[in-house]
């Protein structure tokens, strides 16, 4: 986003109220501009932005070079839905992939391929976007996300417990031993 503003000789600057402004882009090949956001169409090192403010009928013009730099995946993380993967979790622990892009923001995937190394098989188990738990203690896997041709990759720990749900089935003996 970008903005202009009038400043009289004597100092005081006018309220935007009592302004108008437009933008343009000296090569719209690349940078359009559209009210007061800036839309790159291709990305490019400097583009130059003109701003035409108009007070009292009068017209005034400044310009400016902008870098412009496009948002791209930078990184990717990976952690497992549960914090402990359990050996008794028949649908196992979905792996949760995100991207970063490189202006800190989020980035959805939703044009990657995902793909997973199980870096522990000793310990865990990978089908799908699921790892499951084989034996009890901390394992990794490698997960690999290609955008563009561009393949991003982390590891993440996962926590497995070989640890079997119990369960206690009480009879009419035990409950009067209870009592």
């Amino acid at each position: 986003e970008i903005s202009a503003s009038a400043v009289l000789t004597d100092g005081n600057v006018v309220a935007d109220r009592d302004i108008s402004v437009r933008y343009e882009s000296e090569n719209t090949e690349f940078v359009t501009v559209d009210g007061n956001k800036i839309h790159t169409i291709k990305a490019t090192e400097e583009v130059t932005v003109t701003a035409y403010v108009t007070f009292n009928g009068k017209e005034l013009s400044a310009s400016k070079k902008i870098k412009i730099v496009p948002v791209v995946l930078a990184s990717i993380t990976a952690k497992t839905e549960d914090a402990i993967v359990k050996e008794s979790d028949l649908d196992g622990s979905k792996i949760i992939v995100s991207g970063i892009n490189n202006d800190g923001s989020a980035n959805s995937l939703d044009n990657a391929i995902i793909t997973y190394e199980n870096l522990s098989p000793e310990l865990l188990a990978i089908s799908g976007d699921s790892v499951y738990s084989l034996a009890r203690g901390i394992g990794k896997i490698k997960v690999f996300a290609n955008v563009g041709g561009v393949t991003f990759e982390c590891e993440a720990e996962v926590t497995s417990s070989s640890q079997k749900t119990k369960s206690t089935v009480y009879t009419e003996k035990m409950r009067g031993n209870a009592l």
